[in-house]
């Protein structure tokens, strides 16, 4: 479900410069690759050279290949993320918008990878527009770059999770989707629909789905990138990788080059 690639190998880092690799495409296997997450490790060699510097390792994941974010480094004594779905399911006619609502409080740091939902029935209005829109929050500040949503030219069952007419797959934000220990998850339905004739026939038998993976262990904060100040061999750091491009960058800071080495391997 993965492979191993070399971001760098044995290239030297000049004093006070940064490097970053070729862009790699992981193969995704049956992974999710718009929306999901996978672990990367990273077997790391520097060689600082004289005296103690500071070379510092990161990976930037992106969509396309051209917009490029940071990915959390996580702590390798941490167990595997837990994957916890939040489920939400409204039977019957849906006539009217859903305000804010608390879904959960969050027990420990972790992410939000994908959220979305599905319509029993999309509806039918031949004169007016009938759209639902859903948003997720993690206190006041949206998940999402795209929202997702449905209208009546989705056919009965869709979901926002897949492309097709009618559909707005959801973008998640991979800046606004971190979660703490003690944040509120909200969710909200924005319904377009003029009531003053009725739809021919309304939306109906919605199910929600928000996915929270967390660190039941609560190791910490994510934070993005390792600070090596000596000579090591062989140390192992593991990414939240998003999206199926990746890249390492490399940011030497010291007085001298550098040389490193950085394997990767998705898991």
């Amino acid at each position: 479900m993965g492979r191993m690639v070399e971001f760098i190998k044995a290239q030297t880092i000049g004093a006070g410069t940064t490097h970053r690799s070729s862009a790699m495409h992981w193969d995704r296997g049956i992974l999710n690759v718009s929306q999901d997450y996978l672990a990367i490790d990273v077997d790391v060699n520097v060689n600082v050279g004289a005296g103690i510097e500071a070379v510092t390792l990161s990976l930037e994941g992106s969509p396309n290949g051209t917009t490029w974010y940071p990915l959390a480094l996580l702590d390798m004594s941490a167990p595997a993320l837990a994957r916890v779905p939040l489920t939400v399911t409204t039977a019957g006619d849906i006539t009217a918008s859903t305000a804010a609502t608390q879904l959960f409080i969050a027990g420990a740091s972790g992410v939000i990878p994908s959220a979305g939902f599905t319509l029993g029935t999309t509806g039918l209005d031949a004169s007016d527009p009938l759209l639902m829109v859903m948003n997720v929050l993690i206190n006041t500040v949206s998940i999402f770059a795209v929202q997702p949503a449905l209208d009546q030219a989705a056919a009965d069952g869709s979901t926002t999770f897949v492309a097709g007419a009618g559909v707005t797959v959801g973008v998640v934000d991979p800046l606004a989707n971190i979660v703490a220990a003690g944040d509120i998850i909200t969710y909200s339905f924005a319904l377009t629909r003029n009531g003053a004739p009725a739809p021919d026939d309304e939306m109906a038998d919605r199910f929600a789905a928000v996915e929270l993976a967390y660190n039941t262990a609560q190791l910490g904060e994510f934070v993005f990138s390792k600070t090596f100040a000596v000579d090591t061999v062989g140390q192992a750091v593991r990414f939240l990788g998003w999206r199926p491009y990746v890249r390492a960058v490399v940011v030497n800071s010291g007085a001298n080059p550098a040389v490193v080495t950085a394997l990767g391997y998705a898991r």
